[in-house]
């Protein structure tokens, strides 16, 4: 890592370290929702819906990490980036010999490192309080997670690249942030939905994300299409928001 990039991506760390909305939404939601489902015994009674599976040891905990993720995917980061845009910032770098790729790269480290310090968090706190088990396809967790990741941190990306003003980063977050969530069974349980619907849900970034992740957490290998789509996906979000990328 060369010197200016070093520095920009520490600078976003202590930007982030005071900010009083990123933190407490990566850290304190994900645990927040674990102890709130997984206290109750229901959680931890076999469910068929889960393939035989515990509520606490699937659903939940897919649930937890990847709803941190999308917020500061979609909540968090295009605002900031867009922020920078709006007041100037972004265009007194473009006079520097910073390049669009290293603030990129800082944005995306400081908000990464937070998406993997919750899900540490979620299973730290899962195990200690709600007998939680910790995944149990690990390849399968392994590659669901790095492309989830990388998909909705592509999305990610593609608005801040575009987004010319604060308000326009918060607004197309917020847009892409709540139909994501349906999709992805947080409101109305995917077992629920009509099977075209829930079909659907799973070819889009959360949706895909958060169920291959539940699917290797309980022990069974996720559906590798969906991996495959998250890992396509990623790459032309990252491509379309490198080319689209304005200073102002």
């Amino acid at each position: 890592m060369t010197t200016g990039l070093r520095q920009l991506t520490l600078m976003e760390f202590k930007l982030a370290a005071r900010d009083f909305i990123t933190i407490p939404l990566a850290l304190v939601l994900p645990t927040a929702l674990v102890l709130a489902f997984g206290l109750p015994a229901s959680s931890r009674v076999p469910d068929p819906n889960f393939g035989g599976a515990r509520a606490v040891d699937s659903a939940l905990p897919a649930l937890a990490a990847t709803l941190a993720v999308a917020a500061l995917a979609l909540t968090v980061l295009p605002t900031y980036f867009a922020t920078y845009r709006e007041r100037g910032i972004l265009k007194r770098l473009s006079t520097t010999p910073a390049r669009p790729s290293a603030l990129l790269f800082a944005y995306l480290s400081v908000h990464v490192a937070l998406s993997l310090a919750a899900l540490v968090l979620t299973l730290v706190v899962g195990v200690l309080a709600v007998d939680m088990k910790p995944p149990q396809h690990l390849p399968g967790f392994i590659a669901s997670y790095v492309f989830g990741l990388a998909a909705m941190f592509g999305l990610s990306m593609l608005v801040a690249a575009v987004a010319r003003t604060a308000r326009g980063g918060s607004g197309y977050g917020f847009l892409l942030f709540f139909p994501s969530l349906f999709f992805a069974g947080a409101y109305l349980p995917k077992e629920q939905m009509p099977d075209w619907l829930s079909r659907t849900g799973d070819f889009t970034p959360l949706g895909a994300f958060r169920i291959t992740v539940q699917e290797s957490w309980a022990g069974t290998a996720p559906e590798w299409i969906l991996v495959v789509f998250l890992a396509a996906f990623a790459g032309i979000a990252f491509w379309a928001a490198s080319r689209l990328f304005r200073w102002e």
